[in-house]
């Protein structure tokens, strides 16, 4: 198997521990193939949201550098071409240290071991880590009615009615045996979810080693269950594609989709298709991880201060007309009629021209220019990003704006900031966190100021 390796947001390798761009056109070509097929690939999102990888390609080819890059996901797959297997993988690039403190964060868990140590054993350990454990968060989550059940009709005969009495089934039983025929509806497990929670469960046992995973209590009743259930023997796609969740249980729409990505993208399903013309591989978002990070440390910070979090900031342009357009800023901080507007972006920044996005740019300015008609005073808005090669003074002065679109009159303060990563390969926990602080307290002196 021909391996290519990278981290997010970087240049893809032949090298495990280097940066080698030179890849050959038969490479060139195999990652084109392997393009064609990553929109069938699974992405896992676990705040719900979708993924288009037409706008957001798992990996893209950068023209200026002459070389294939990777985008924000991390996560392996594994594709044919022409005569040769090929896995791609492609891991976070600030290091475990990093994903465990943004992970505790935002579940409010500690890992019983670190993903530091793991990543000493294996490098595919650490993402291996992270679906097992965004996997049982899933069903903590879904978990809220127990486990999904079905009415089911069954049929009694006795000689009392239990249910609705069935007359024409009755009447020889009624003359013969003094029984009557009624039915009944029951609730029972839904067999087509459990098989495939047990099902994706075993995977996640055997390749994933789940020994470790902190196991929330509103996850273990269920968990029992999903490995107790003894239910149908073969699951198909067409089981999967009939399962119909009811309104109480919806919430398992998510870890129904996920297990059913991990049965069909896993290495336990790759080993049965390295021969076969598709792609399987299951990747992480970072940037939607590097979102829910921010909202709830700035969330946390600044209550402190009397700022809330606005939990729905959806704005709708132009309703109920043919342009009507969604916008849904990333973190919306209110006080009273004050506003602090902040877009997470998980992208590389070394403070080149090139590295702000012209449409990350106008967009914060969109949204803030929006809130101003509605008639909040916006204090600050600004895009936030994971910096590199930096000195942290420049952020003091060099990336800030005191006037929106240098306008006096609009009373908003536009910045470029984010957290300083000194060191993307050895990046530890401290010093992460070092950085977040420093973050949050110069966005406090901007409020003040």
């Amino acid at each position: 198997m021909k391996k290519l390796y990278a981290k997010d947001c970087s240049a893809i390798s032949k090298n495990k521990n280097s940066i080698d761009t030179d890849l050959s056109s038969n490479n060139n070509n195999a990652i084109l193939k392997f393009l064609q097929d990553a929109t069938k690939l699974h992405i896992n999102t676990f705040s719900g949201k979708t993924v288009d990888l037409r706008d957001s390609p798992l990996v893209e080819f950068n023209y200026q550098r002459g070389s294939w890059y990777a985008g924000r996901f991390v996560g392996q797959a594994v594709f044919p071409y022409g005569k040769s297997t090929y896995q791609i993988n492609i891991k976070p690039r600030f290091g475990s240290s990093v994903i465990e403190e943004m992970l505790s964060e935002v579940f409010n868990v500690r890992f019983s071991e670190t993903l530091g140590e793991i990543r000493k054993e294996s490098q595919d350990l650490i993402f291996k880590k992270l679906i097992a454990y965004l996997w049982i968060h899933e069903l903590a989550n879904a978990n809220k009615y127990g486990l999904p059940r079905k009415n089911i009709a069954r049929s009694y005969k006795g000689a009392q009615v239990k249910g609705r009495l069935k007359v024409r089934p009755s009447i020889i039983p009624a003359h013969t045996e003094e029984q009557v025929v009624s039915t009944y509806r029951s609730k029972t497990y839904d067999a087509k979810v459990l098989q495939l929670l047990q099902m994706a469960f075993k995977v996640l046992k055997e390749e994933f080693d789940l020994s470790k995973v902190p196991i929330p209590k509103n996850a273990k009743h269920a968990l029992n269950e999903i490995i107790s259930f003894q239910g149908i023997e073969r699951f198909s796609r067409y089981d999967y594609s009939s399962i119909k969740l009811s309104s109480i249980y919806v919430s398992y729409k998510k870890l129904v989709e996920f297990s059913w990505g991990i049965l069909q993208n896993t290495s336990h399903s790759v080993l049965s298709h390295e021969q076969s013309n598709k792609s399987v591989g299951m990747f992480l978002d970072m940037a939607e991880i590097w979102e829910t990070y921010l909202r709830k440390i700035l969330t946390e910070e600044f209550k402190k201060e009397g700022w809330e979090l606005i939990n729905d900031p959806t704005l709708i342009a132009y309703p109920e007309k043919i342009f009507e357009r969604k916008m849904i800023p990333d973190i919306v901080l209110k006080k009273g009629k004050e506003l602090l507007v902040f877009d997470a972006k998980y992208k590389r920044m070394e403070f080149r021209r090139i590295d702000i996005d012209r449409a990350d740019f106008f967009q914060i300015h969109t949204y803030v220019h929006y809130y101003q008609q509605q008639g909040y005073n916006v204090k600050l808005g600004g895009l936030l990003y994971p910096i590199t090669n930096i000195e942290r003074g420049a952020l003091q002065n060099d990336l800030i704006q005191d006037e929106l679109f240098s306008c006096p009159e609009t009373g908003t303060t536009f910045f470029v900031d984010g957290v300083v990563m000194e060191n993307e390969q050895i990046m530890d926990k401290e010093s992460f966190k070092k950085g977040v602080k420093e973050m949050t307290n110069r966005i406090k002196e901007r409020i003040q100021t």
